[in-house]
């Protein structure tokens, strides 16, 4: 009926026959290697399809890269360097799928200015540092995947649908996080000062690992509020994941961030100060209380004074670092290599550390030039935020409103819990950087310096 012989049908039956014998093969060699071998390749098999579908796709995979740290839970996957090939990727999809367009246009942004000031202060800062090899070093391997990150995020989440899957992409990853910072909690396995969980490698302080939760945890919390149903439940888990996280790893500066963050989402809802007191004590005594704080190892011995002296010895010696180099700093990931030769101290033995605080930092690394554009960004960032709010419309889908209105709880609990923490020159900043220029031109909220006293333009939403 349809024109086939039976010399036709015959080589594609048989070719059938040996495809379902070479896969019933490789299936049995598997399960005898082990029984979750072909789960595991099919869920590789899965990711790798899902990379490949679409430019924004593999930013979300370089994304995850970034954030879980594969290569560091499974050191057999370091040679393969992840990082670097994910971002390789990413890079030229995009710019691929630009060049079919006929569009290599990098997209319009009033940040976009202070991110190129900011690059350019970081490399000058790079070629006169005092530790120039080292700068060199980071400056490739760090901060090269910074400017990548932000373009990619500005220029490939370009709708509202883009936007709300770059948070529920990164709240999953961070969710993961959290399961595992509970699990080592549960098991030991990974125990700081006897009681403090954490990740592992890059997330091995507790503190670093609260930090990277705190990027979705308010938007966590605004997504269970505003959501019904079915679709409330992943939510409800991720929340579960990531404040049980930040509680495993009893860090008070990831509590703060918290808290603030809390604070920022409970703002919206009322407009009581009283109310809003209330809530941020009883928050703050309850976590702590959970958390068990005040049961961490050397609370009781003097130590947490010798804490506090070395944060107050590392931050003088970042502003003699900055009086001594004003302009450029003394280089680009130089601190804790120039510690020694600026720190005083008349009651504690020194050695080399870090600034543990992510707004000093800047400044004695990169000067006043490098740090100027570095904190324009934040206070575009935090204005931004406040105008996403106002851009909440009530018949907005509840996605799209925890979207709007967690981003700020996001921005304040980073911010918060970075005071107390070198993480200027890490993603988890700039992933709320580029949120916020991605998320300006979706919304069509034009700012630039005078967005820090000025106001937003109608929006222009493109779904």
């Amino acid at each position: 009926m349809l024109g086939l012989s039976p010399g036709d049908v015959t080589p594609g039956i048989l070719a059938l026959l040996g495809v379902m014998v070479v896969g019933a093969a490789m299936g049995w060699i598997m399960v005898s290697a082990h029984p979750l071998v072909p789960f595991g390749v099919f869920v590789a098999v899965a990711g790798a399809l899902a990379l490949v579908s679409s430019p924004f796709a593999t930013m979300l995979g370089f994304i995850a890269v970034l954030t879980i740290r594969p290569a560091e839970l499974m050191p057999a996957l370091e040679p393969l360097m992840l990082g670097k090939l994910t971002m390789a990727g990413a890079i030229l999809y995009a710019v691929l799928t630009r060049f079919v367009k006929r569009d290599l246009s990098i997209a319009k942004s009033g940040m976009n200015p202070y991110m190129l000031w900011l690059t350019v202060g970081v490399a000058v800062s790079t070629a006169l540092s005092t530790e120039r090899q080292v700068s060199l070093i980071m400056f490739t391997d760090v901060f090269v995947k910074i400017v990548v990150l932000y373009l990619l995020i500005l220029n490939l989440t370009d709708t509202v649908r883009r936007a709300i899957a770059l948070q529920v992409a990164l709240a999953t990853f961070s969710g993961f996080i959290g399961a595992y910072t509970i699990y080592s909690k549960l098991t030991s396995e990974v125990l700081v000062e006897g009681t403090r969980a954490a990740g592992v490698g890059m997330l091995g302080d507790p503190n670093d690992t609260a930090l990277t939760l705190l990027l979705v945890t308010p938007f966590l919390i605004a997504a269970v509020l505003e959501t019904r149903g079915v679709r409330r439940a992943p939510f409800v888990v991720l929340l579960g994941l990531t404040l049980g996280g930040i509680i495993a790893t009893q860090s008070r500066g990831g509590l703060l961030g918290l808290v603030a963050g809390a604070v920022v989402l409970v703002r919206q809802r009322t407009r009581s100060r009283a109310v809003l007191l209330g809530i941020s004590v009883v928050l703050a005594l309850g976590l702590a209380i959970v958390a068990g704080v005040a049961e961490r190892k050397g609370l009781d011995t003097g130590r947490l004074d010798e804490s506090a002296e070395g944060r107050l010895v590392a931050w003088k010696a970042a502003f003699r670092m900055l009086s001594d180099h004003p302009l450029f700093g003394v280089g680009f990931e130089a601190f804790s290599f120039q510690f020694m030769n600026f720190a005083t101290s008349s009651t504690m033995e020194l050695k080399p550390m870090a600034a543990h605080n992510s707004y000093v930092l800047p400044l004695a690394e990169v000067g006043l030039f490098g740090s100027i554009p570095f904190f324009v960004l934040l206070g575009i960032s935090a204005k931004l935020a406040f105008g996403f709010m106002q851009r909440a419309p009530a018949a907005a889908p509840g996605l799209e409103r925890a979207l709007l209105q967690g981003y700020a709880g996001n921005l304040v609990a980073v911010l918060v819990s970075s005071f107390f923490l070198s993480q200027t020159w890490m993603w988890f900043i700039y992933i709320l950087l580029g949120q916020a220029a991605a998320m300006a031109r979706i919304y069509d909220l034009r700012f630039s310096t005078r967005a820090l006293l000025g106001r937003a333009l109608s929006p222009r939403v493109q779904r």
